[in-house]
């Protein structure tokens, strides 16, 4: 919510104190050096004051908590992208990941459990970082847009209410996948480009 809500700030052109928010970001580090502490430290820091290097954490290792989500191994992924440095373990995280796809299409936090849309995107997030792709493509599409309602929205799940964060997480998703089928088998997506950032952002 803070990264989406500095985010909007700057696309808007507003000023922000970068100093205090520089000094934020500090404080928040050496309060909270989990996993998705670092991450969005590091993301705010990137995006927002465009200099993320005096944030790289408290200078151990960075480890998956366990047990972990889909949503904690891709940014567990994101900061290694981030870093220039190979993931531990690569074949074993595809392979969960994938496990964790449902006969719906839908993806779980684990697997076998339920599928919901922010799942899917976090899935397909980690899975673009590691060049690898969804066992069946065609069933996670179904599952997507059978999230959306008929106003457009979209929902966590078939027949739930739409809500914007779950409109994202559907929209980003189907963005993602439609990426995985151009790129060549194996490739990563160039973070880069802040369009690229933008939808692995879960």
């Amino acid at each position: 919510t803070t990264f989406r809500l500095l985010f909007t700030c700057r696309i808007c052109g507003l000023d922000l104190d970068a100093p205090r928010l520089r000094s934020h970001l500090a404080a928040s580090l050496n309060r909270d050096a989990s996993l998705a502490g670092v991450y969005y430290v590091r993301r705010i820091a990137w995006e927002i004051l465009g200099d993320e290097s005096s944030f790289r954490g408290p200078g151990r290792s960075l480890l998956l908590p366990a047990p972990c989500a889909v949503g904690d191994v891709a940014r567990y992924l994101f900061v290694k992208k981030m870093d220039g440095q190979p993931p531990a373990g690569a074949g074993e995280l595809a392979e969960w990941l994938q496990r964790s796809q449902n006969g719906d299409g839908g993806f779980g936090f684990f697997p076998g459990t339920t599928s919901f849309i922010e799942n899917c995107h976090a899935a397909l997030a980690g899975l673009s970082l590691l060049g690898a792709r969804p066992l069946d493509p065609g069933n996670l599409r179904a599952f997507l847009l059978s999230c959306q309602t008929g106003r457009g929205g979209f929902g966590r799940s078939p027949k739930a209410a739409p809500f914007l964060d779950a409109s994202w997480h559907g929209i980003a998703s189907l963005r993602l996948l439609e990426e995985m089928e151009k790129r060549p088998a194996g490739s990563v997506p160039d973070i880069s480009s802040q369009l690229s950032r933008l939808v692995l952002f879960v």
